[in-house]
This record gives structure tokens, C-alpha cells and sequence, in this order.
């Protein structure tokens, strides 16, 4: 499951902008280079977790949960030495090691051995509606890492350089019962019916932090399944993720969307709060 980047148009929330510095062993490090042990099992086979989280002028929005959902996620998946403060204390020195942008993004990766791992870059927030495909190929419900943000983006980029091919700039994925599950880097939300669903995470969608914000925040919106029919006579879609927040899709394969006022509205809500309230 990869979660974003802006380049050319396309989104990557992870890697726009120049790399200014980074968190590691301890040590802040003002460089654009890593150096990684050839030995390491984690790195060399992509065995960890990982976290986005935005920042805007140096207040990280929502990390409470993104550090809960890391922890949870390392519990379950058996990591031994596993240690929140470290990694929140990282966070914090790197984050006060730098001069802000507006707005920002800091990429955690959690390894199995407890090594671990901070860098921040800046940018852009995405405004403008994007092109998606649908995926033929179904996700399982069932995987043994369905639920959990990995640093194996690997099933997701190739649904991302497909897109590309046929001009889009995102993938939806269904699962082997055909309902729509998520992006390849992102949840998504459907007007549907008159109403917003977004779907359940029996669907074997990752448990996004701005999916539960929303509907936390967001009575309108519930979850439920989708279909390839729903989505088909759909009023209006969007991917949601924690950099991004909400972004409209405009075409779906063949099929053009008029922007969503509801979506809209929804997602200029969700931005006024979020300033307003980062530690939610």
C-alpha cells in the first residue's frame, strides 16, 4: 500500500520536495544520504511499518493516532523492540532541527529489530481533481498484512505505473468478493445512493487516520460496501489520505465525473478542522 507523491502531476505524499534532513540512530542528520547495512534483513526484504504524517509550521496533526495505529500495527506483526518514545522523540528533534514550511510531511519506517528511522520533506498540497483506473486484479481480505501500513508498496506502485499508461493517475483496487476495497495510496469515499460510504474495513482497506476522522467528524458519511455497479452510477468519488486530505476523482476509466458539492464541502470542512484542532 503506498501513500503518495506529487510529481508531474501524479500524487506520492511521500517524496515531494528535496530531502533536508533526517532521524536516525539517535541523531539528527543534515543530509540527503542514508547509510544502510548490506546485511540488514528488514531492509534488504521491506519487512516494517510505516506512518505520514503532516505537519503545518511545525505542529504535527494527528499523531497521537498515527503513533497508536504504529504501535498496534508493530504488537500484532511481533515486533521485539519496539519503542513509541524513541520514535515520538524523533519526530519532535526533527521536526526542531529544521526551518518550516507551511506544510509537511514526516515519513516514519519501523523495522522488526527496533531499528527505526525519521525524514521530513516538504510539500504541496494536492488540489485538484485526478483520473483513476480500476484494477482487474482483486486484493485479498484476508492477507496476513491487509490492515497495516507496510513499507512493501510494491502491489501499488505497479497499479500506479499502470494508471499511468492509460493516463490516470491513481488505481482502485476491489477484493475477491468485488467490493471495492481502497487506492493503491489512499481510502476512498463514494457519493453513492444520496449518501457517502466509504468502505468497511472488512473489505480489507487500511484503517486510514483521515478515514476515521471523517467519520468521526462527518455523520454523513458510513461505511458500507461497494460495488463496480455503485461505483459506476456514482455522483461523485475521492481518495483521502493523511498529507492530502480529500481529493475528488474526476474520470473513472472511461467515465467523466462532475465535481461532488457535497465532497467539496466535506473537504473544506475537514481542513478548517484540522488546523483548528491538530491533536484530535
Amino acid at each position: 500500500m503506498g501513500r503518495d507523491r506529487i510529481e508531474g502531476g501524479k500524487i506520492d505524499e511521500d517524496c515531494e520536495g528535496g530531502l533536508v534532513n533526517y532521524f536516525y540512530q539517535g541523531h539528527v542528520h543534515a543530509s540527503d544520504q542514508i547509510t544502510l547495512s548490506l546485511d540488514n534483513a528488514p531492509w534488504m526484504r521491506g519487512d516494517g511499518l510505516t506512518e505520514s504524517i503532516r505537519n503545518v509550521a511545525g505542529q504535527m496533526h494527528f499523531a497521537r493516532r498515527h503513533f497508536d495505529r504504529l504501535e498496534e500495527s508493530a504488537i500484532q506483526l511481533l515486533y521485539s523492540g519496539f519503542d513509541r518514545d524513541a520514535i515520538e522523540n524523533g519526530c519532535e528533534e526533527l521536526l526542531a532541527a529544521r526551518d518550516f514550511d507551511s506544510l509537511g510531511v514526516l515519513r516514519v519506517a519501523v523495522f522488526p529489530d527496533g531499528d527505526f528511522f525519521i525524514t521530513h520533506r516538504a510539500r504541496t498540497k494536492r488540489e485538484a481533481p485526478i483520473p483513476v483506473i480500476t484494477s482487474s486484479t482483486p486484493r485479498s481480505s484476508q492477507s496476513s498484512q491487509g490492515g497495516f501500513k507496510v513499507i512493501s508498496y510494491a502491489e501499488g506502485m505497479y497499479g500506479m505505473r499502470l494508471a499511468e499508461q492509460y493516463g490516470a493517475e491513481e488505481v482502485l483496487f476491489f477484493n475477491e468478493r468485488g467490493e471495492l476495497c481502497e487506492s493503491a495510496l489512499a481510502n476512498v469515499i463514494v457519493e453513492v445512493g444520496g449518501g457517502l460510504i466509504t468502505p468497511s474495513l472488512d473489505s480489507g482497506c487500511l484503517p486510514g487516520i483521515i478515514r476515521k476522522l471523517m467519520l468521526e467528524w462527518f455523520p454523513e458519511i458510513s461505511e458500507g460496501v461497494i460495488t463496480a455497479q455503485d461505483l459506476e452510477e456514482c455522483a461523485g468519488a475521492a481518495i483521502i489520505s493523511s498529507i492530502n486530505g480529500l481529493v475528488q476523482i474526476n474520470k473513472i476509466d472511461t467515465r467523466s465525473i462532475a465535481p461532488s458539492q457535497v465532497l467539496e464541502k466535506i473537504s473544506e470542512q475537514f481542513e478548517i478542522r484540522s488546523i483548528a484542532s491538530p491533536e484530535s
